[in-house]
């Protein structure tokens, strides 16, 4: 199984969020597991600007852990060609998504990962599979 943990998913690992942790878990040591650098930069972002204080502490320890497993995935000339395909398709349907979710969008159809979210606006994106695991 190949999974692209999106920043909501992310954020539940980090708040210990029970069914999220339990799919972590039962992952096997042949799935690949990845984090687009957009939401590596996203969840890095929200901790900078937390106040500060122990449970930020904990939570950046938390996160240099993560981060330290799981794979990151980069933005490469065949994610951009993903994300300007995904763009140019929502325009022409009248729905856009945030610009970040674009990207991870587009790294999860780049690299032909099942995207872990619970962003249902991720629904609009053709091809992509996804599956939320905050859900039992």
């Amino acid at each position: 199984m190949r999974v692209l943990l999106e920043t909501t998913t992310i954020s539940d690992i980090l708040d210990r969020e029970p069914n999220t942790i339990r799919k972590v878990n039962a992952l096997r040591s042949t799935d690949t597991v990845a984090v687009s650098a957009v939401s590596y930069g996203e969840i890095w972002f929200g901790l900078e600007t937390m106040r500060a204080g122990r449970r930020r502490r904990e939570l950046e320890q938390q996160a240099r852990t993560l981060f330290s497993v799981f794979s990151l995935e980069l933005v490469t000339q065949g994610v951009a060609d993903a994300y300007v395909q995904i763009k140019a398709e929502l325009q022409r349907k009248g729905m856009m998504i945030p610009e970040a979710d674009l990207w991870i969008a587009a790294t999860a159809l780049a690299g032909n990962y099942t995207l872990v979210t619970r962003d249902g606006h991720f629904s609009h994106v053709d091809g992509l599979t996804i599956v939320n695991w905050s859900q039992p």
